[in-house]
């Protein structure tokens, strides 16, 4: 048996940068279906399975598979060749280099889209005054 991987999914982790690898709907009988890559995993329904990110290129557009790229494989994906990158164009919608693939993959989140929730839960409502502005004036000059 495999051992766990430090995200609790299932595979052959090694000490490399995963990423995850899954069937995207039940298969009669529930049977795995073994990868024909370096690893040769089984990937089964319900499970997340680790796979090379590399690898996983392999099965990027097939609807049999629901592939889960993950942070921390962002410095692998950077060695990816051309005909990998052509794979991660097509999948993510995106032209250019590898760096505009790699921002699409994984968008930063800004440091001011991180504080508005906390913003916003810290605001308190103003009460509104059902005076207009023309009778808050009268009463300041009056």
């Amino acid at each position: 048996m495999w051992p766990l991987a430090p995200s609790g999914a299932i595979g052959h982790y090694n000490g490399d940068i995963m990423a995850l690898i899954e069937l995207s709907a039940r298969q009669v009988g529930n049977h795995p279906i073994v990868l024909n890559t370096k690893s040769k995993v089984s990937v089964t329904y319900g499970k997340k399975t680790e796979i090379n990110p590399i690898e996983a290129l392999v099965y990027l557009g097939d609807i049999r598979f629901k592939i889960t790229f993950v942070e921390k494989d962002k410095a692998k994906l950077q060695t990816c060749n051309e005909r990998q990158l052509e794979w991660l164009r097509t999948e993510f919608k995106v032209k250019g280099s590898a760096k505009k693939i790699l921002n699409k993959m994984f968008p930063t989140v800004s440091l001011k889209k991180k504080l508005m929730p906390v913003i916003k839960n810290k605001a308190e409502p103003t009460k509104k005054s059902s005076k207009t502005t023309k009778e808050n004036s009268k009463e300041r000059e009056g």
